[in-house]
Protein backbone atom coordinates (compact mmCIF):
# COMPACT_ATOMS: atom_id res chain seq x y z
CA UNK A 1 0.00 0.00 0.00
CA UNK A 2 1.12 3.77 -0.80
CA UNK A 3 2.13 5.79 1.42
CA UNK A 4 -0.62 8.19 -0.56
CA UNK A 5 -3.40 5.38 -0.62
CA UNK A 6 -2.98 5.02 3.39
CA UNK A 7 -2.67 8.62 4.15
CA UNK A 8 -6.41 8.66 2.02
CA UNK A 9 -7.37 5.47 4.04
CA UNK A 10 -6.95 6.99 6.94
CA UNK A 11 -8.54 10.36 6.24
CA UNK A 12 -11.34 8.18 5.23
CA UNK A 13 -11.23 6.71 8.88
CA UNK A 14 -11.46 10.07 10.32
CA UNK A 15 -14.41 12.08 8.54
CA UNK A 16 -16.58 8.77 9.27
CA UNK A 17 -15.48 8.60 13.19
CA UNK A 18 -15.59 12.37 13.32
CA UNK A 19 -19.29 12.33 11.69
CA UNK A 20 -20.65 9.79 13.56
CA UNK A 21 -19.47 10.95 17.03
CA UNK A 22 -21.33 14.24 16.13
CA UNK A 23 -24.22 12.46 15.55
CA UNK A 24 -23.96 10.60 18.98
CA UNK A 25 -23.48 13.94 20.75
CA UNK A 26 -26.68 15.04 19.00
CA UNK A 27 -29.04 11.85 20.14
CA UNK A 28 -27.40 12.04 23.45
CA UNK A 29 -27.79 16.37 23.67
CA UNK A 30 -31.55 15.50 22.21
CA UNK A 31 -32.20 12.91 25.34
CA UNK A 32 -30.91 15.53 27.65
CA UNK A 33 -32.64 18.23 26.88
CA UNK A 34 -35.66 15.93 26.78
CA UNK A 35 -34.82 15.14 30.29
CA UNK A 36 -34.44 18.67 31.43
CA UNK A 37 -37.85 20.09 29.55
CA UNK A 38 -40.10 17.27 31.50
CA UNK A 39 -40.12 19.83 34.09
CA UNK A 40 -41.69 22.56 31.68
CA UNK A 41 -43.65 21.22 29.24
CA UNK A 42 -46.89 19.62 29.74
CA UNK A 43 -49.44 17.82 28.08
CA UNK A 44 -51.38 21.35 26.81
CA UNK A 45 -48.44 22.78 25.22
CA UNK A 46 -47.33 19.77 23.05
CA UNK A 47 -46.54 22.25 19.90
CA UNK A 48 -43.50 23.35 22.22
CA UNK A 49 -41.99 19.77 21.82
CA UNK A 50 -39.92 18.72 19.01
CA UNK A 51 -40.36 15.75 17.03
CA UNK A 52 -37.30 14.66 17.63
CA UNK A 53 -37.92 14.63 21.10
CA UNK A 54 -41.30 12.63 20.61
CA UNK A 55 -39.85 9.94 18.65
CA UNK A 56 -36.92 9.46 21.56
CA UNK A 57 -39.96 8.96 23.59
CA UNK A 58 -41.68 6.51 21.66
CA UNK A 59 -38.52 4.21 21.11
CA UNK A 60 -37.74 3.71 24.82
CA UNK A 61 -41.40 3.51 25.72
CA UNK A 62 -41.20 0.69 22.30
CA UNK A 63 -38.09 -1.04 23.98
CA UNK A 64 -39.97 -1.15 27.46
CA UNK A 65 -43.03 -2.73 25.96
CA UNK A 66 -40.64 -5.15 24.74
CA UNK A 67 -39.21 -5.90 28.10
CA UNK A 68 -35.85 -4.29 27.47
CA UNK A 69 -35.39 -2.79 31.05
CA UNK A 70 -35.86 -6.77 32.44
CA UNK A 71 -32.74 -8.25 29.73
CA UNK A 72 -30.70 -5.06 28.64
CA UNK A 73 -27.19 -5.68 29.34
CA UNK A 74 -25.48 -2.79 31.69
CA UNK A 75 -23.20 -2.02 28.01
CA UNK A 76 -23.99 -2.24 24.34
CA UNK A 77 -22.08 -2.13 21.33
CA UNK A 78 -20.82 1.52 20.21
CA UNK A 79 -22.03 2.62 16.55
CA UNK A 80 -18.36 2.63 15.67
CA UNK A 81 -17.99 -1.06 16.03
CA UNK A 82 -19.44 -2.41 13.27
CA UNK A 83 -19.67 -5.84 13.39
CA UNK A 84 -20.69 -8.15 10.96
CA UNK A 85 -24.36 -10.53 10.37
CA UNK A 86 -22.25 -13.31 12.18
CA UNK A 87 -20.96 -11.64 15.00
CA UNK A 88 -22.18 -13.92 17.28
CA UNK A 89 -24.80 -14.45 20.22
CA UNK A 90 -23.77 -12.16 23.18
CA UNK A 91 -26.33 -10.58 25.10
CA UNK A 92 -25.34 -7.31 23.99
CA UNK A 93 -25.66 -8.54 20.32
CA UNK A 94 -29.22 -9.94 20.68
CA UNK A 95 -30.27 -6.69 22.43
CA UNK A 96 -32.88 -5.67 19.53
CA UNK A 97 -33.40 -2.28 20.91
CA UNK A 98 -30.83 -0.62 23.03
CA UNK A 99 -32.56 2.38 23.84
CA UNK A 100 -32.70 1.53 27.77
CA UNK A 101 -29.48 0.26 28.41
CA UNK A 102 -28.07 2.91 29.83
CA UNK A 103 -31.20 4.82 31.13
CA UNK A 104 -31.80 2.54 34.26
CA UNK A 105 -33.94 5.31 35.61
CA UNK A 106 -36.30 5.08 33.38
CA UNK A 107 -39.96 5.34 34.20
CA UNK A 108 -42.69 4.79 31.50
CA UNK A 109 -45.45 6.81 33.76
CA UNK A 110 -43.03 9.77 32.99
CA UNK A 111 -43.16 9.89 29.38
CA UNK A 112 -46.70 8.60 28.94
CA UNK A 113 -48.30 12.07 29.65
CA UNK A 114 -46.70 13.48 26.70
CA UNK A 115 -47.29 10.41 24.44
CA UNK A 116 -50.93 10.52 25.27
CA UNK A 117 -50.82 14.27 24.34
CA UNK A 118 -49.51 13.25 21.17
CA UNK A 119 -51.62 10.55 20.02
CA UNK A 120 -54.55 12.71 20.71
CA UNK A 121 -53.30 15.71 18.66
CA UNK A 122 -52.41 13.51 15.93
CA UNK A 123 -55.68 11.94 15.53
CA UNK A 124 -56.92 14.79 15.07
CA UNK A 125 -54.78 15.68 12.33
CA UNK A 126 -53.71 15.40 8.76
CA UNK A 127 -50.51 14.77 7.30
CA UNK A 128 -48.08 15.13 3.87
CA UNK A 129 -48.34 11.79 2.31
CA UNK A 130 -44.63 12.42 1.15
CA UNK A 131 -43.28 13.20 4.77
CA UNK A 132 -42.58 9.46 6.11
CA UNK A 133 -40.78 10.40 9.25
CA UNK A 134 -44.56 12.17 9.93
CA UNK A 135 -45.88 8.84 9.08
CA UNK A 136 -43.98 6.71 11.07
CA UNK A 137 -44.78 9.05 14.10
CA UNK A 138 -48.39 8.97 13.70
CA UNK A 139 -48.21 5.20 12.89
CA UNK A 140 -46.02 4.17 16.23
CA UNK A 141 -48.43 6.34 18.53
CA UNK A 142 -51.22 4.27 16.49
CA UNK A 143 -49.38 1.28 17.69
CA UNK A 144 -48.56 2.29 21.43
CA UNK A 145 -52.18 3.12 21.82
CA UNK A 146 -53.60 -0.18 20.14
CA UNK A 147 -50.77 -2.08 22.54
CA UNK A 148 -51.87 -0.68 25.47
CA UNK A 149 -55.18 -1.20 25.02
CA UNK A 150 -55.08 -4.76 23.47
CA UNK A 151 -51.68 -6.49 24.33
CA UNK A 152 -50.43 -5.11 27.46
CA UNK A 153 -50.47 -6.18 31.22
CA UNK A 154 -54.05 -4.69 33.12
CA UNK A 155 -51.35 -3.91 36.00
CA UNK A 156 -49.60 -1.86 33.48
CA UNK A 157 -52.69 0.19 31.91
CA UNK A 158 -53.93 0.80 35.41
CA UNK A 159 -50.42 2.90 36.00
CA UNK A 160 -50.97 4.74 32.92
CA UNK A 161 -54.53 5.44 33.38
CA UNK A 162 -53.76 7.38 37.05
CA UNK A 163 -51.32 9.78 34.97
CA UNK A 164 -53.76 10.56 32.21
CA UNK A 165 -56.63 13.23 32.68
CA UNK A 166 -59.18 11.13 32.47
CA UNK A 167 -61.80 10.54 35.49
CA UNK A 168 -62.10 6.71 35.78
CA UNK A 169 -60.62 3.78 33.72
CA UNK A 170 -63.57 2.98 31.55
CA UNK A 171 -62.91 6.31 30.13
CA UNK A 172 -59.15 6.41 30.14
CA UNK A 173 -60.48 3.08 27.73
CA UNK A 174 -62.63 4.53 25.03
CA UNK A 175 -60.53 7.54 24.62
CA UNK A 176 -57.91 4.93 23.81
CA UNK A 177 -59.76 3.20 21.15
CA UNK A 178 -61.38 6.46 19.87
CA UNK A 179 -57.65 7.65 19.25
CA UNK A 180 -56.78 4.13 18.17
CA UNK A 181 -59.53 4.50 15.36
CA UNK A 182 -59.25 7.97 14.39
CA UNK A 183 -55.40 6.97 13.72
CA UNK A 184 -56.61 3.57 11.80
CA UNK A 185 -58.11 6.41 9.56
CA UNK A 186 -56.07 8.53 9.11
CA UNK A 187 -53.09 6.51 8.26
CA UNK A 188 -55.14 3.37 7.16
CA UNK A 189 -58.61 4.19 6.16
CA UNK A 190 -58.49 1.20 3.19
CA UNK A 191 -58.84 -1.34 6.33
CA UNK A 192 -62.11 -0.14 7.14
CA UNK A 193 -63.26 -1.70 3.58
CA UNK A 194 -62.84 -5.31 4.68
CA UNK A 195 -62.68 -4.64 8.34
CA UNK A 196 -64.22 -2.61 11.03
CA UNK A 197 -60.81 -2.37 13.01
CA UNK A 198 -57.29 -4.27 12.88
CA UNK A 199 -58.54 -5.76 16.23
CA UNK A 200 -61.05 -7.38 14.51
CA UNK A 201 -58.98 -8.43 11.67
CA UNK A 202 -56.83 -9.89 14.12
CA UNK A 203 -59.72 -11.59 15.85
CA UNK A 204 -60.79 -13.35 12.13
CA UNK A 205 -57.81 -15.54 12.34
CA UNK A 206 -58.72 -19.09 13.13
CA UNK A 207 -56.33 -20.07 15.95
CA UNK A 208 -53.03 -21.81 15.04
CA UNK A 209 -53.94 -21.77 11.57
CA UNK A 210 -51.29 -22.31 9.10
CA UNK A 211 -51.69 -22.00 5.16
CA UNK A 212 -49.68 -21.10 2.40
CA UNK A 213 -50.41 -17.66 0.54
CA UNK A 214 -48.90 -16.57 -2.41
CA UNK A 215 -49.50 -13.46 -5.35
CA UNK A 216 -49.85 -14.82 -9.27
CA UNK A 217 -50.52 -13.56 -12.63
CA UNK A 218 -50.77 -15.08 -16.19
CA UNK A 219 -46.96 -14.84 -16.41
CA UNK A 220 -46.36 -16.63 -12.98
CA UNK A 221 -49.36 -19.19 -13.24
CA UNK A 222 -47.14 -22.21 -14.54
CA UNK A 223 -44.41 -21.82 -11.86
CA UNK A 224 -47.50 -21.84 -9.21
CA UNK A 225 -49.52 -25.04 -10.85
CA UNK A 226 -46.19 -26.49 -10.05
CA UNK A 227 -44.99 -25.42 -6.86
CA UNK A 228 -47.94 -26.31 -5.68
CA UNK A 229 -47.77 -29.66 -7.04
CA UNK A 230 -44.23 -30.13 -5.73
CA UNK A 231 -45.38 -29.28 -1.96
CA UNK A 232 -47.98 -32.32 -2.19
CA UNK A 233 -45.84 -34.83 -3.63
CA UNK A 234 -41.88 -33.99 -2.19
CA UNK A 235 -43.35 -32.66 1.17
CA UNK A 236 -46.25 -34.33 1.82
CA UNK A 237 -47.45 -30.84 2.43
CA UNK A 238 -51.20 -31.03 2.83
CA UNK A 239 -51.83 -27.28 4.14
CA UNK A 240 -54.84 -24.71 2.71
CA UNK A 241 -53.33 -22.39 -0.47
CA UNK A 242 -54.26 -19.07 -0.99
CA UNK A 243 -53.61 -17.66 -4.27
CA UNK A 244 -54.23 -14.14 -5.23
CA UNK A 245 -54.69 -11.91 -8.29
CA UNK A 246 -55.45 -8.58 -9.36
CA UNK A 247 -58.80 -8.75 -11.91
CA UNK A 248 -59.17 -11.17 -14.66
CA UNK A 249 -56.58 -9.30 -16.61
CA UNK A 250 -53.85 -10.23 -14.38
CA UNK A 251 -54.82 -13.62 -14.12
CA UNK A 252 -57.48 -15.00 -16.65
CA UNK A 253 -60.51 -17.02 -16.41
CA UNK A 254 -59.22 -20.06 -17.96
CA UNK A 255 -55.77 -19.90 -15.36
CA UNK A 256 -58.55 -19.29 -12.46
CA UNK A 257 -60.34 -22.02 -13.34
CA UNK A 258 -57.42 -24.27 -13.54
CA UNK A 259 -55.89 -23.33 -10.03
CA UNK A 260 -59.04 -23.69 -8.57
CA UNK A 261 -59.93 -26.88 -9.84
CA UNK A 262 -56.42 -28.00 -7.59
CA UNK A 263 -57.51 -29.66 -4.47
CA UNK A 264 -57.41 -27.45 -1.46
CA UNK A 265 -56.44 -24.24 -3.12
CA UNK A 266 -58.74 -21.07 -3.24
CA UNK A 267 -58.41 -18.25 -6.24
CA UNK A 268 -58.90 -14.99 -4.33
CA UNK A 269 -59.46 -11.44 -6.61
CA UNK A 270 -57.26 -9.04 -4.30
CA UNK A 271 -59.57 -6.15 -5.97
CA UNK A 272 -62.02 -7.43 -3.68
CA UNK A 273 -60.05 -6.79 -0.02
CA UNK A 274 -58.94 -3.18 0.52
CA UNK A 275 -60.44 -1.96 -2.75
CA UNK A 276 -58.92 1.90 -2.57
CA UNK A 277 -55.33 0.44 -2.69
CA UNK A 278 -55.56 -2.75 -4.78
CA UNK A 279 -57.33 -1.05 -7.76
CA UNK A 280 -54.38 0.28 -9.44
CA UNK A 281 -51.58 -2.10 -9.96
CA UNK A 282 -50.45 -5.98 -9.59
CA UNK A 283 -47.24 -7.59 -8.88
CA UNK A 284 -44.69 -6.62 -6.49
CA UNK A 285 -47.18 -3.60 -4.67
CA UNK A 286 -49.88 -6.76 -3.52
CA UNK A 287 -47.53 -8.58 -1.57
CA UNK A 288 -48.32 -7.22 1.86
CA UNK A 289 -52.11 -6.87 0.94
CA UNK A 290 -52.20 -10.62 -0.07
CA UNK A 291 -50.78 -11.29 3.23
CA UNK A 292 -53.16 -9.21 5.13
CA UNK A 293 -56.06 -10.86 3.27
CA UNK A 294 -55.49 -13.94 4.23
CA UNK A 295 -57.39 -15.67 6.74
CA UNK A 296 -54.42 -17.59 8.22
CA UNK A 297 -52.98 -17.10 11.19
CA UNK A 298 -49.08 -18.46 10.28
CA UNK A 299 -48.68 -17.07 6.63
CA UNK A 300 -46.41 -18.85 4.52
CA UNK A 301 -46.10 -16.01 2.06
CA UNK A 302 -44.07 -17.09 -1.02
CA UNK A 303 -43.58 -15.89 -4.94
CA UNK A 304 -45.01 -18.33 -7.33
CA UNK A 305 -41.29 -18.93 -8.90
CA UNK A 306 -39.51 -20.24 -5.99
CA UNK A 307 -38.28 -23.51 -5.50
CA UNK A 308 -37.42 -25.28 -1.89
CA UNK A 309 -34.70 -27.80 -1.46
CA UNK A 310 -36.22 -28.26 2.37
CA UNK A 311 -39.99 -28.28 3.41
CA UNK A 312 -41.03 -24.74 3.93
CA UNK A 313 -43.34 -25.26 6.92
CA UNK A 314 -39.86 -26.47 8.77
CA UNK A 315 -39.31 -22.46 9.05
CA UNK A 316 -42.30 -22.73 11.94
CA UNK A 317 -40.42 -24.31 14.20
CA UNK A 318 -36.95 -22.06 13.92
CA UNK A 319 -35.72 -20.02 16.87
CA UNK A 320 -35.71 -16.94 15.22
CA UNK A 321 -39.82 -17.61 14.25
CA UNK A 322 -40.20 -18.86 17.51
CA UNK A 323 -39.10 -15.99 19.34
CA UNK A 324 -40.09 -12.87 16.56
CA UNK A 325 -43.22 -14.18 15.02
CA UNK A 326 -41.42 -14.09 11.64
CA UNK A 327 -37.81 -14.63 9.57
CA UNK A 328 -36.02 -12.00 7.04
CA UNK A 329 -34.03 -13.38 4.89
CA UNK A 330 -31.12 -11.01 2.73
CA UNK A 331 -30.64 -10.56 -0.62
CA UNK A 332 -27.00 -10.50 -2.17
CA UNK A 333 -24.25 -8.44 -0.76
CA UNK A 334 -24.01 -6.42 -3.72
CA UNK A 335 -23.89 -2.26 -4.16
CA UNK A 336 -26.35 -1.58 -6.50
CA UNK A 337 -25.70 2.45 -8.05
CA UNK A 338 -29.03 4.81 -7.34
CA UNK A 339 -30.08 2.11 -4.11
CA UNK A 340 -28.41 4.08 -1.62
CA UNK A 341 -31.38 6.63 -1.65
CA UNK A 342 -33.26 3.79 0.05
CA UNK A 343 -30.76 3.63 2.99
CA UNK A 344 -31.23 7.51 3.34
CA UNK A 345 -35.00 7.16 3.21
CA UNK A 346 -34.68 4.27 6.36
CA UNK A 347 -32.64 7.59 8.36
CA UNK A 348 -35.42 9.74 7.28
CA UNK A 349 -37.95 7.46 8.51
CA UNK A 350 -35.48 6.95 11.88
CA UNK A 351 -33.52 10.51 12.32
CA UNK A 352 -32.87 9.96 15.59
CA UNK A 353 -32.23 6.62 16.50
CA UNK A 354 -32.31 2.66 14.46
CA UNK A 355 -32.48 0.13 16.69
CA UNK A 356 -29.29 -1.87 18.36
CA UNK A 357 -29.40 -4.63 15.71
CA UNK A 358 -30.01 -2.49 12.82
CA UNK A 359 -26.88 -0.51 13.67
CA UNK A 360 -24.78 -3.71 13.40
CA UNK A 361 -25.54 -4.08 9.98
CA UNK A 362 -23.70 -2.69 6.87
CA UNK A 363 -26.80 -1.68 4.98
CA UNK A 364 -27.53 1.40 7.38
CA UNK A 365 -24.21 2.18 6.76
CA UNK A 366 -23.76 2.58 3.04
CA UNK A 367 -24.91 6.23 2.81
CA UNK A 368 -21.66 7.64 5.15
CA UNK A 369 -18.27 8.66 3.58
CA UNK A 370 -15.70 5.66 2.85
CA UNK A 371 -18.28 3.10 2.86
CA UNK A 372 -20.01 4.28 -0.98
CA UNK A 373 -19.28 0.62 -2.26
CA UNK A 374 -20.58 -1.02 0.40
CA UNK A 375 -24.22 -3.39 0.03
CA UNK A 376 -27.06 -1.20 -0.64
CA UNK A 377 -29.16 -4.72 -1.14
CA UNK A 378 -30.70 -5.72 2.10
CA UNK A 379 -33.92 -8.03 2.12
CA UNK A 380 -35.34 -10.54 -0.33
CA UNK A 381 -39.47 -10.75 -0.04
CA UNK A 382 -39.87 -14.17 -2.12
CA UNK A 383 -40.55 -16.24 0.95
CA UNK A 384 -41.86 -13.85 4.44
CA UNK A 385 -43.47 -16.60 7.07
CA UNK A 386 -45.44 -14.69 9.72
CA UNK A 387 -47.62 -14.51 12.78
CA UNK A 388 -50.11 -11.92 12.59
CA UNK A 389 -51.57 -13.20 15.95
CA UNK A 390 -48.26 -11.56 17.00
CA UNK A 391 -49.39 -7.50 17.40
CA UNK A 392 -45.97 -6.28 15.87
CA UNK A 393 -45.55 -8.21 13.35
CA UNK A 394 -49.63 -7.10 11.91
CA UNK A 395 -48.98 -3.66 12.56
CA UNK A 396 -45.54 -4.31 10.46
CA UNK A 397 -47.17 -5.48 7.24
CA UNK A 398 -49.83 -2.73 7.54
CA UNK A 399 -47.09 -0.28 7.71
CA UNK A 400 -45.87 -1.99 4.56
CA UNK A 401 -48.71 -1.70 2.72
CA UNK A 402 -48.75 1.83 3.28
CA UNK A 403 -45.52 2.04 2.14
CA UNK A 404 -46.42 0.07 -1.11
CA UNK A 405 -49.74 2.30 -1.71
CA UNK A 406 -50.09 3.87 -4.88
CA UNK A 407 -49.67 7.20 -3.57
CA UNK A 408 -46.87 6.21 -1.43
CA UNK A 409 -44.97 4.20 -3.91
CA UNK A 410 -45.16 6.69 -6.60
CA UNK A 411 -44.21 9.62 -5.05
CA UNK A 412 -41.22 7.87 -2.58
CA UNK A 413 -40.78 4.74 -1.78
CA UNK A 414 -40.50 3.16 -5.17
CA UNK A 415 -38.09 6.22 -6.27
CA UNK A 416 -35.79 4.88 -3.38
CA UNK A 417 -36.29 1.29 -3.61
CA UNK A 418 -36.30 -1.51 -5.83
CA UNK A 419 -39.83 -2.69 -5.79
CA UNK A 420 -42.00 -4.16 -2.26
CA UNK A 421 -38.79 -5.70 -0.52
CA UNK A 422 -37.28 -3.40 1.57
CA UNK A 423 -40.39 -2.59 3.19
CA UNK A 424 -41.14 -5.08 5.12
CA UNK A 425 -38.18 -4.51 7.65
CA UNK A 426 -38.30 -0.51 6.66
CA UNK A 427 -41.56 -0.58 8.27
CA UNK A 428 -40.40 -3.52 11.28
CA UNK A 429 -37.70 -0.95 12.62
CA UNK A 430 -39.57 2.16 12.63
CA UNK A 431 -42.29 0.59 14.55
CA UNK A 432 -39.51 -1.11 16.87
CA UNK A 433 -40.65 -4.53 16.33
CA UNK A 434 -38.05 -7.06 17.17
CA UNK A 435 -37.12 -9.22 13.99
CA UNK A 436 -33.92 -10.70 12.86
CA UNK A 437 -32.76 -11.85 9.47
CA UNK A 438 -31.20 -15.49 8.57
CA UNK A 439 -27.60 -14.97 9.71
CA UNK A 440 -25.70 -15.16 6.07
CA UNK A 441 -26.54 -13.44 2.72
CA UNK A 442 -28.00 -14.68 -0.35
CA UNK A 443 -25.75 -17.10 -2.28
CA UNK A 444 -26.19 -18.15 -5.86
CA UNK A 445 -27.10 -22.02 -7.47
CA UNK A 446 -25.52 -23.41 -10.88
CA UNK A 447 -22.40 -24.30 -12.03
CA UNK A 448 -19.18 -23.34 -10.19
CA UNK A 449 -16.28 -22.26 -11.99
CA UNK A 450 -12.64 -22.20 -10.94
CA UNK A 451 -11.86 -18.37 -9.66
CA UNK A 452 -8.45 -18.11 -8.82
CA UNK A 453 -6.25 -20.03 -6.05
CA UNK A 454 -9.24 -21.38 -3.46
CA UNK A 455 -11.74 -19.82 -5.24
CA UNK A 456 -14.87 -20.61 -7.05
CA UNK A 457 -17.33 -18.32 -8.58
CA UNK A 458 -21.07 -19.31 -9.58
CA UNK A 459 -22.84 -16.82 -12.24
CA UNK A 460 -26.41 -17.31 -11.95
CA UNK A 461 -29.57 -15.62 -11.42
CA UNK A 462 -31.41 -17.95 -9.19
CA UNK A 463 -30.42 -16.94 -5.58
CA UNK A 464 -29.49 -19.62 -3.02
CA UNK A 465 -30.85 -18.72 0.76
CA UNK A 466 -30.27 -20.94 3.62
CA UNK A 467 -31.90 -21.84 6.76
CA UNK A 468 -31.62 -20.91 10.72
CA UNK A 469 -28.76 -23.86 10.45
CA UNK A 470 -27.10 -22.41 7.29
CA UNK A 471 -28.41 -25.19 5.12
CA UNK A 472 -29.72 -24.37 1.60
CA UNK A 473 -33.09 -24.12 1.92
CA UNK A 474 -34.83 -22.71 -1.14
CA UNK A 475 -34.32 -20.48 -4.18
CA UNK A 476 -35.71 -18.38 -6.72
CA UNK A 477 -35.90 -16.42 -10.54
CA UNK A 478 -38.28 -19.68 -11.69
CA UNK A 479 -37.11 -22.45 -9.78
CA UNK A 480 -35.32 -24.69 -12.39
CA UNK A 481 -36.59 -23.10 -15.43
CA UNK A 482 -33.54 -21.33 -17.52
CA UNK A 483 -35.77 -18.68 -18.52
CA UNK A 484 -39.65 -18.47 -17.31
CA UNK A 485 -40.65 -15.90 -19.90
CA UNK A 486 -39.18 -17.38 -22.35
CA UNK A 487 -41.47 -20.96 -22.33
CA UNK A 488 -44.72 -22.98 -22.97
CA UNK A 489 -45.56 -26.27 -22.00
CA UNK A 490 -43.95 -28.70 -23.36
CA UNK A 491 -41.10 -26.61 -24.69
CA UNK A 492 -39.30 -25.94 -21.13
CA UNK A 493 -35.77 -25.40 -21.13
CA UNK A 494 -34.07 -26.13 -17.47
CA UNK A 495 -31.24 -24.50 -15.95
CA UNK A 496 -27.86 -26.55 -15.14
CA UNK A 497 -27.93 -26.78 -11.39
CA UNK A 498 -24.97 -28.52 -9.98
CA UNK A 499 -23.69 -26.48 -7.24
CA UNK A 500 -24.23 -24.11 -3.84
CA UNK A 501 -22.01 -21.11 -3.25
CA UNK A 502 -23.18 -19.93 0.19
CA UNK A 503 -22.23 -16.57 1.93
CA UNK A 504 -21.38 -16.86 5.50
CA UNK A 505 -18.67 -15.08 7.73
CA UNK A 506 -19.50 -12.23 6.30
CA UNK A 507 -17.66 -8.80 6.84
CA UNK A 508 -18.89 -5.36 6.23
CA UNK A 509 -17.38 -4.01 3.60
CA UNK A 510 -17.02 -7.25 1.63
CA UNK A 511 -19.41 -7.38 -2.07
CA UNK A 512 -18.89 -10.65 -3.29
CA UNK A 513 -20.95 -9.61 -6.11
CA UNK A 514 -20.08 -9.51 -10.01
CA UNK A 515 -21.17 -8.84 -13.51
CA UNK A 516 -24.16 -7.22 -12.73
CA UNK A 517 -24.53 -8.90 -9.70
CA UNK A 518 -25.05 -12.37 -11.45
CA UNK A 519 -21.62 -13.51 -10.55
CA UNK A 520 -20.88 -14.66 -6.42
CA UNK A 521 -17.09 -15.57 -5.66
CA UNK A 522 -16.46 -17.34 -3.12
CA UNK A 523 -13.61 -19.55 -1.15
CA UNK A 524 -13.83 -23.38 -2.10
CA UNK A 525 -15.16 -23.71 1.02
CA UNK A 526 -18.38 -22.07 0.63
CA UNK A 527 -18.94 -23.57 -2.64
CA UNK A 528 -20.08 -27.20 -2.35
CA UNK A 529 -21.47 -29.62 -5.72
CA UNK A 530 -25.44 -30.91 -4.53
CA UNK A 531 -25.89 -34.14 -2.78
CA UNK A 532 -27.85 -36.66 -4.01
CA UNK A 533 -30.73 -36.08 -2.27
CA UNK A 534 -31.18 -32.83 -3.41
CA UNK A 535 -29.64 -33.66 -7.05
CA UNK A 536 -32.69 -35.85 -6.95
CA UNK A 537 -35.22 -33.11 -5.92
CA UNK A 538 -34.01 -30.86 -8.60
CA UNK A 539 -34.42 -33.61 -11.66
CA UNK A 540 -38.32 -34.30 -9.62
CA UNK A 541 -38.59 -30.98 -9.95
CA UNK A 542 -37.48 -31.01 -13.58
CA UNK A 543 -39.75 -33.79 -14.42
CA UNK A 544 -42.91 -32.28 -12.65
CA UNK A 545 -42.95 -29.77 -15.68
CA UNK A 546 -42.45 -32.35 -18.56
CA UNK A 547 -44.79 -34.97 -17.35
CA UNK A 548 -47.75 -32.72 -15.25
CA UNK A 549 -47.11 -28.76 -16.78
CA UNK A 550 -49.92 -28.50 -19.66
CA UNK A 551 -50.73 -25.78 -21.67
CA UNK A 552 -53.75 -23.81 -21.04
CA UNK A 553 -55.91 -21.34 -22.45
CA UNK A 554 -56.87 -18.20 -21.49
Amino acid sequence: MTEKHLLTKCKKFWLTATITLVALILVVSEIFIFELDQVHFTPANLDQIPDTTIEIMQLKFLDYLNGEMESAPTTFHSIYKYFSVNSGSNDNQRLFGGSLVNDTAFDPLNIWPYLYGFARQASDLNYDLSDFHQMVLFARSHYITHKILHDTPESLVLQLYKVSPEETIQQFKVELNSIALKLQNTLYPWISETFPTIRDMQNSLAKDSIGIAMTCGNTHFYHAQHLILSFRRFFNITLPVEIFYAGTNDLSPGKIAALSAMPNVTLLNLRNFFPAQTHYGSGWSFKPYAILASRFQHVLFMDPDVAFLKSPVSILSSSLYRRNGLVFFRDRKAHTPGRVEAVRLLKKMNPIMLSNYALGDSYVHADEPGHESWSNEEMESGFIPVDKKNTGVLFSLILAAKMNGLKEREAVFYKAAHGDKESFWFATESLRVPYEFINAYSGAIGIAETDGENKSKICSGKHLHVDESLEPFWFHDGGVLDDYREYRPPNFKFSELTHVAMHVNVSMDEVPWTRHINCLHRPNNQVFPLNEEQKGLINDYKELFRNQIRHVDN
